[in-house]
């Protein structure tokens, strides 16, 4: 279970056997494959509804007005981004963003994440960001 805590999607235990574990292989890459196919048209933009990531120059556009975001900010976006459609974990946001072992203490995770939707979310009907309560946070995939 600690595994899934730190961004694991699936585990096996042994016994098992190789076509089980192949299987599971195959339903991961799959997932990936759709993943970066529906979120990245090209290797340093990143495209949601209307939301814009510019990998290289850094910035961060909703239906074309660029935001200003703070780099803890701007570091939570592009970790939900690079792994939409995933619920991460409030265990795995502290460990990536604040680079310590993480505390039981969400507090600042939380008002990061509120401030990312009000600066995100403004002005459009999408809802970017889903809470799943006691767990963690998920990059929602919307068509375009």
């Amino acid at each position: 279970m600690q595994a899934l805590d730190f961004g694991a999607d699936d585990y096996l235990t042994k016994p098992f056997s190789i076509d089980e574990l192949l299987a599971r292989i195959r339903v991961s890459l799959r997932r990936t494959n759709i993943i970066y196919n529906k979120g990245k048209n090209s290797i340093n933009n990143y495209y949601n509804g209307e939301l814009t990531i510019n990998f290289d120059s850094q910035t961060v556009k909703v239906n074309q007005n660029e935001i200003h975001l703070t780099p803890t900010e701007y570091k939570v976006l592009i970790i939900l981004a690079e792994n939409t459609s995933r619920v991460l974990t409030h265990r795995y946001l502290l460990k990536e963003v604040w680079g310590t072992e993480p505390v039981e203490d969400t507090s600042s995770l939380r008002v990061t994440i509120a401030t990312l939707r009000k600066k995100i979310e403004v002005n459009t009907q999408n809802q970017y960001i889903k809470t799943h309560i006691g767990v963690g946070y998920q990059m929602v995939q919307l068509d375009s």
